[in-house]
């Protein structure tokens, strides 16, 4: 395994999403080949500007079936951790064709399943180019039971905000951070390394993730996303007794509009606990009637871990026909 520590320095993008094509400086020289141009976009949301970040480029030999897939491994000095983000590229890929680019959050779970399915249809002639990023962590593998624990308290961290108990019982917390580590070092170490021109960003979670996807939207990023289209399954919105519903008003009272495209759904066998409050919510979003925002439901016939299955397979098909 290659390991190349340098350092990345940081774009500051003067665009908002919505008001004219963004505007990056030139990238720094950097000891991987690197393209002499600046990192541009044709629709895709801002970058903020964050502190250097120390990235670790990591090529790992056969970590996925699928054929064309990347990875790379990105130290955050945001929330201290360092995080595995493996990208499935297509055939066509070019440096200078601006594509979309969908991150899904708990890649150790769903990246090489969505791998696999995109790559089939790819195949098939059904499905249009992308890239597909999947966020975990370094060294931890979800087919080993023994890890499962560490992964659910660094993601229980990472993609829960507010905070629930106290003390000892406090759990959540960190996703203002780690969103803040997402947008200003994940996306764009992974963009500038592999030398990606994003056309259009997704983000994409289930269950808590779910919950940090509807947070990038109503609290996060609400009026300065780095993404497009946001896809969230079965979200957790019963976390701290519904928080992220009390977040929503406080949204509609900030901004007039929500420019995004939304999936959102559960697995109909998942029961009324999670069903009621998707609901809740969607019904809660239409009632504003912002004008940029579009709103779609996918309700699989399915509990709760293969609806994530369903719901991305769905989403994917629809949004990159």
């Amino acid at each position: 395994m290659m390991t190349i520590n340098t350092a990345l320095s940081a774009y500051p993008a003067t665009h908002v999403r919505g008001r004219g094509p963004p505007r990056y400086p030139a990238p720094p020289q950097r000891p991987w080949p690197p393209t002499e141009q600046p990192l541009s976009r044709s629709s895709a949301g801002p970058l903020h500007s964050a502190p250097p970040l120390s990235l670790l480029l990591a090529p790992l030999l056969g970590a996925c079936a699928a054929p064309d897939t990347r990875s790379i491994i990105v130290a955050s000095e945001i929330t201290g951790e360092h995080y595995l983000l493996e990208a499935l590229f297509p055939n066509s890929f070019q440096t200078d064709q601006p594509l979309p680019v969908v991150y899904v959050v708990d890649g150790y779970y769903h990246f090489d399943g969505l791998a696999r399915h995109v790559d089939r249809r790819w195949e098939a002639g059904e499905l249009a180019p992308f890239v597909l990023v999947g966020i975990g962590y370094e060294g931890l593998n979800a087919q080993r039971p023994s890890q499962l624990m560490t992964i659910n308290q660094k993601r229980m961290t990472d993609l829960i905000w507010p905070a629930q108990g106290k003390g000892d019982a406090r759990q959540g917390g960190g996703a203002r951070d780690f969103h803040q580590a997402l947008v200003t070092e994940l996306v764009p170490a992974l963009e500038t390394v592999h030398e990606i021109t994003a056309g259009e960003r997704a983000l994409m979670g289930h269950s808590l993730g779910g919950h940090f996807v509807l947070s990038d939207m109503l609290e996060f990023g609400r009026a300065d996303s780095a993404f497009d289209t946001l896809v969230a399954a079965s979200p957790s919105l019963w976390w701290a007794g519904g928080a992220l519903f009390d977040t929503e008003i406080e949204a509609a009272a900030a901004v007039d509009d929500l420019p995004f495209r939304l999936v959102v759904g559960a697995g109909t066998l998942e029961g009324t606990g999670m069903n009621a409050p998707v609901t809740l919510m969607v019904d809660q979003l239409k009632s504003r009637a912002y004008p940029s925002l579009t709103i779609t439901r996918h309700d699989p016939t399915a509990g709760h871990m293969e609806a994530a299955e369903r719901i991305f397979e769905a989403s994917l098909d629809e949004l990159y026909p």
